[in-house]
């Protein structure tokens, strides 16, 4: 059977978007590769597709901490499988955007699809403005009287996903059985767990994510219920409690017949009065409560000079928070504040003020949180990088690169993926601190037992900043690697040998295989 008609060019746009945007891992040098040859390079994949004789490769999984020693899977496909991934299901949007219409932005609040019949290289809307009309709507809900809310969300979602359900659904959706049947060998060959699980981080998952639980949504709202949800994070709006309880049950019973879960730990039936505490107000709350303090000690010490001068409420409106208030809000609630009480919602919010205005207080407890809260590493090195642009130079930064090199060396770094986010900010600081840091990549760049994508950057450090030694022992190792793609971003990091003795080598290794000839072409155009 054949399909003429994939759209394959929009399908790599679609994806070159997701990777700039949601991957786990830095968008590969490969893909640069593939831009430089994407006509030639797409018109042979789009033959291979339409022909059926596309095979799918292993996915690899990143372990992503989550905090409590927990971890969630994410994943890693090949260009080829991301590309042949997002021309399935981009074939089926419209189909799919027509059985999940009636949802969206009324019950289904997250990952709201564009317009079905634009070549827009996105796939939904803003997803900033998604999450406040959730806001927004469970706010209306408490405004009609609801005294009674579930908050849950579902245990491992993506992970859990039957792939003969969601063949299933595509099918009452008229979907070409072509696409069908490709999507599921797909996803049957990405399964962690035989016959479940799609991968996670890229949009066209996400749209596949959402047909899944549309039956979920339909039988919610058919039961009477004010229910809405952001992802797999879920609220329903009861009269009471006993509303509540039914409303939960019935939620358990339809998400039972999908093989899906609710996070016990997560579930609670909560007086509206404690949902708007906890789960709407609290970090407003506390910037509010320190805000009017601020402004108290600030009249107290106006009056000392004239005692009826008031501070001007203008000059404290909530886009103009003082950055003392920041300030005082982390210092209480997290320097001297209870580890067992971390609120991940504040601390997003207070480091991403502290960040806006470049204050570098925070930085010693930022670095002390990475061992218990490898989670928050992300937010941790953006705060790092954006201090250094004004107040951080120098002695500061080569402070921040030795803590955080003895922390990737330490017994502490046990996950991976933390020390690859980490290791992937020092290659941006290399001259702070490139004695120490070539020292410990050395110790990774050959370290089978590491996923590639952290020895990658290991390896790409020793080709910028190594030495002659270190070039000649990379050089050897090639033929030691099995993978083309491997291979391939390894000689973009063997680009600083000898002109004459380079071209040689890359001239043996183009001889190996299509990607490599690709790769030797780009990077001989690169030094031109």
């Amino acid at each position: 059977m054949k399909i003429i008609n994939l759209n394959v060019s929009l399908a790599w746009e679609r994806v070159k978007k997701d990777l700039r945007k949601r991957n786990f891992v830095n968008a590969s040098l490969f893909y640069e590769i593939v831009d430089y040859h994407n006509v030639e390079w797409l018109r042979k994949l789009k033959a291979d597709f339409e022909e059926g004789t596309y095979c799918p490769t292993s996915m690899e999984v990143v372990e992503i901490p989550k905090g409590k020693g927990l971890v969630r899977p994410g994943s890693l496909l090949s260009i080829e499988d991301n590309i042949f991934y997002a021309s399935l299901v981009q074939e089926c949007y419209l189909s799919i955007f027509n059985k999940i219409e009636w949802a969206q932005d009324e019950v289904d609040f997250a990952n709201i699809p564009c317009c079905p019949t634009a070549s827009s290289k996105d796939w939904f809307q803003d997803r900033i403005s998604n999450w406040n009309r959730f806001r927004e709507k469970s706010m209306s809900y408490l405004d009609q009287g609801y005294e009674f809310v579930v908050v849950t969300d579902i245990t491992g979602y993506f992970e859990n996903i039957d792939v003969d359900i969601l063949s299933s659904e595509l099918k009452t959706c008229n979907v070409h059985p072509f696409i069908i049947e490709n999507l599921r060998r797909c996803l049957i060959k990405w399964s962690q767990i035989p016959g479940k699980g799609i991968p996670q981080g890229n949009s066209a998952s996400d749209l596949l994510a959402k047909l899944y639980l549309n039956t979920v949504d339909q039988g919610m709202r058919n039961a009477g219920y004010y229910y809405i949800r952001y992802v797999d994070d879920i609220r329903i709006f009861c009269k009471d409690e006993i509303e509540a309880k039914e409303g939960l049950k019935e939620l358990i019973r339809l998400l039972r017949k999908r093989g899906l879960n609710l996070q016990s730990a997560k579930t609670k039936i909560l007086h509206t009065s404690i949902f708007l505490e906890e789960e709407i107000e609290s970090t407003q709350r506390i910037i509010n409560t320190l805000t009017n303090k601020f402004k108290d000690e600030l009249n107290n010490m106006l009056s000392l000079g004239d005692p009826y001068q008031v501070v001007d409420e203008g000059i404290l409106t909530n886009d103009e928070t003082p950055v003392e208030v920041f300030k005082e809000a982390f210092r209480q609630h997290f320097i001297k504040g209870d580890e067992s009480k971390f609120d991940k919602t504040l601390f997003h919010f207070l480091i991403n003020n502290l960040t806006k205005y470049k204050q570098p207080f925070a930085v010693n407890h930022c670095l002390s949180l990475l061992e218990e809260h490898p989670e928050e590493t992300e937010h941790i090195l953006k705060y790092c990088t954006s201090i250094d642009a004004t107040s951080i130079l120098g002695q500061r930064l080569n402070y921040v690169c030795e803590q955080l090199l003895n922390f990737i060396n330490s017994r502490a770094a046990i996950y991976d993926y933390q020390n690859f986010q980490i290791l992937s900010w020092l290659r941006e600081y290399s001259e702070f601190c490139v004695s120490g840091l070539l020292t410990t990549c050395r110790k990774i760049a050959f370290d089978n037992n590491k996923p590639y994508y952290y020895r990658f950057v290991a390896r790409d450090i020793l080709g910028r900043e190594g030495n002659s030694a270190d070039l000649e022992k990379l050089e050897d190792y090639i033929s030691l690697i099995h993978s083309e793609i491997e291979k391939a971003e390894l000689l973009f990091c063997l680009r600083r040998i000898e002109k004459s003795r380079r071209n040689a080598f890359f001239g043996r290794v183009a001889s190996e295989g299509p990607r490599l000839k690709m790769t030797v072409e780009y990077i001989k155009s690169s030094l031109q």
